[in-house]
C-alpha cells in the first residue's frame, strides 16, 4: 500500500514542538477526510487549553483551504478543453452526430438553459440569501453582543451565498444562534473578542465549518446542573443564568 502524505507548514516541520506537529497532522486528516473536527477533539488529542486548540484548528483550516485552492487551480481545464456555453435562447442544440439508428429524432436534441432560466435561479438565489439575512438579524437584535442590525452589504451578501450552497437555511440561523447564545467558552470568547460585527467573521469559509460543528452538539437550554456537578458546570451555568436575565 502506497504511503499517503500531507503538506506541513516549514515553520512548523523546523520547529521543536512535537506535540503541535503532531495536533496539525491529525487535524488535517481528519479535515481532508471530511470529518468534524471540535476544539474539544483537539485538546484531547494535544492537551491544550481551549485557546490553544482553537487557534491550532482554526490554522490548520486555513491552511487546508489555501492548500485546496491552488490544488484546484492546478488542476483546472486542459488545453484545448472548452467550457459549456449557456445559450441565450430556447432554440434547441441537436447533436453533432445526429439520431443514430433506431433513435427517435426528438432524442437526439439536447436543449440547452436559456438566459431566463439562469435570470430566475439567480433572482431565487438571491431571495434566500435576503431572508436568511433577515432572520439572522432578529437573533442579532436580541444578543447583548450584537444589538443591532447590519446591512447587507455585496460581500455579506456573497459569503452568504456561499455558504448557503453547504448548509440549509436552519444550519446556519442555528449555527449563528449558537454564536450568540450558548454558553459555550469558545462562543463567549467569540462574542467578546469579536463584537458587533462577529457576523463577517462567522460568514467566512475558513471559519464556518468550525462553528457548524459546535452547533451541532448545542442545546438551546440548559437544565441546572446537580450536587455533583463540576465547577466548569457550574460556571457555565451561571453565565447561562446571567445572560437569560439580561434579556
Amino acid at each position: 500500500m502506497m504511503d499517503r502524505w500531507i503538506p506541513v507548514p516549514w515553520n512548523l516541520a523546523q520547529s521543536r514542538d512535537p506535540i503541535r506537529l503532531s495536533g496539525w497532522c491529525w487535524c488535517w486528516t481528519q479535515t481532508h477526510e471530511g470529518k468534524p473536527i471540535t476544539r474539544r477533539d483537539v485538546q484531547d488529542v494535544t492537551g491544550y487549553g481551549w485557546r490553544k486548540a482553537a487557534k491550532l484548528l482554526d490554522e490548520v483550516q486555513r491552511g487546508y483551504q489555501e492548500w485546496m485552492g491552488q490544488h484546484r487551480a492546478k488542476s483546472g481545464p486542459k488545453v484545448g478543453q472548452q467550457n459549456d456555453e449557456i445559450s441565450t435562447t430556447c432554440k434547441p442544440k441537436r447533436a453533432k452526430s445526429g439520431p443514430k439508428e433506431g433513435q427517435d429524432r426528438a432524442e437526439s436534441v439536447t436543449l440547452r438553459p436559456s438566459l431566463q432560466d439562469t435570470n430566475t435561479n439567480t433572482n431565487l438565489n438571491i431571495d434566500k440569501v435576503k431572508k436568511t439575512w433577515m432572520k439572522l438579524m432578529e437573533i442579532s437584535e436580541g444578543s447583548t453582543t450584537a444589538s443591532h442590525k447590519l446591512k447587507l452589504t455585496a460581500w455579506r451578501r456573497s459569503m452568504l451565498g456561499e455558504r448557503l450552497t453547504d448548509y440549509s437555511q436552519e444550519a446556519i440561523i442555528n449555527a449563528w444562534r449558537w454564536w450568540n447564545e450558548s454558553t459555550d467558552e469558545h462562543a463567549d470568547f467569540l462574542r467578546q473578542n469579536r463584537g458587533r460585527a462577529g457576523i463577517d467573521t462567522f460568514l467566512r469559509r475558513s471559519n464556518h465549518d468550525k462553528y457548524q460543528a459546535f452547533a451541532e452538539d448545542w442545546q438551546c437550554t440548559m437544565e441546572e446542573p446537580g450536587p455533583d456537578a463540576s465547577i466548569d458546570e457550574m460556571r457555565a451555568w451561571i453565565n447561562y443564568k446571567n445572560r437569560q436575565w439580561a434579556k
